[in-house]
């Protein structure tokens, strides 16, 4: 593709940032303006546009996310255990966890549906489609019937490393 569009060839100087401009949440320390920004890909590869990181029960980090478009996602992310445990262990609560999508009903209930290739919720994801896609981003695409009229493809991180 670089020889259609510069942007894919990655020797080129002007997109020397193209390959992190899609769908993670990057961190950055204000504090510290010459640090490295992080890309969080345990957060999921989806197109954010925000990200809310609160304290949950037992001490999880909780990061709740969404996209304002119409007919898109609203999604959380639960830390694997205590923040501060973690930070002790030298792994960061943004690395390690379950992400989830939310599902809404007609009724105006909801529930929060584990974005993982194990989830009988997303019993339609096919195991070819995992073997497939790409260990550079560790995503799967999963394909979950949020409710009777629509379907949605779902991106998620399938593991979280990368």
């Amino acid at each position: 593709w670089h020889k259609y569009d510069a942007r894919f060839d990655v020797s080129n100087a002007n997109y020397a940032n193209e390959a992190n401009r899609f769908g993670y949440v990057v961190e950055i320390d204000p504090n510290k303006p010459g640090s490295e920004p992080v890309k969080r890909s345990a957060l999921g590869r989806v197109k954010h546009e925000g990200a809310e990181v609160v304290e949950g029960k037992g001490g999880r980090i909780v990061v709740y996310m969404g996209d304002d478009e119409r007919f898109d996602y609203v999604y959380k992310f639960v830390s694997k255990s205590n923040w501060k445990t973690m930070i002790k262990a030298g792994v960061s609560p943004l690395d390690e966890g379950t992400l989830y999508v939310a599902k809404f009903n007609d009724d105006g209930s909801g529930s929060w549906l584990e974005l993982s290739p194990n989830n009988p919720a997303l019993a339609t994801t096919k195991r070819s489609v995992i073997a497939r896609t790409s260990p550079t981003f560790n995503t799967v695409m999963s394909v979950a019937c949020l409710s009777s009229a629509a379907c949605a493809a779902i991106f998620a991180i399938c593991s979280a490393s990368g």
